[in-house]
């Protein structure tokens, strides 16, 4: 009798394997969902779900939120050139460092952003370090990639000195 129960346990626990196994070859939708959902930071899955955590900025203040708005995907190189208004359509004086750190890494990759983002400007008023402000403002740094096409889009808003989220100075 336990050899006939333990066959059919190891029966049940086989097609359990089977089917997870099938669930994975197939990308099944819902685990992909589960998945990335597991994997979320708390501020990650809040926005997730439409719910926003209120902040205690203490060595923050906040002065404005603004919206980016969606690129299209372009090559880093074609938009970011150093005083090539007549090219990109925008007056940019590229330091080295930035050329270095930011522009370099992602040379021959297109980026985009993919949707609309919401950006709080906040002004430093308490010296801090890096671990504390990210902290205080609830998410982690962007990535790069993420980064870039933000600055693309908020500098086609503003290429001839209009007002807006970025500072500008027209002479």
């Amino acid at each position: 009798m336990s050899d006939n129960n333990t066959a059919r346990g190891n029966k049940r626990v086989d097609k359990l394997i089977k089917s997870i196994r099938q669930k994975v070859a197939s990308n099944d939708l819902r685990y992909r969902a589960h998945n990335k959902v597991n994997h979320f930071t708390q501020s990650e899955l809040l926005e997730f779900l439409g719910e926003r955590e209120d902040r205690v900025l203490v060595s923050l203040a906040l002065i404005v939120t603004g919206t980016v708005r969606k690129t299209d995907e372009f090559m880093v190189e074609e938009k970011f050139q150093h005083r090539a208004k007549s090219a990109t359509g925008i007056d940019l004086y590229i330091w080295e460092d930035f050329q270095e750190r930011i522009l370099d890494p992602l040379r021959g990759r297109k980026v985009k952003l993919a949707k609309n983002r919401t950006l709080d400007k906040l002004k430093l008023s308490i010296d801090r370090h890096d671990t504390e402000m990210q902290a205080e403002v609830g998410h982690k740094p962007f990535k790069i990639g993420e980064f870039v096409p933000m600055l693309w889009g908020m500098l086609s808003e503003q290429k001839n000195g209009e007002e807006g989220f970025l500072l500008t100075t027209i002479t």
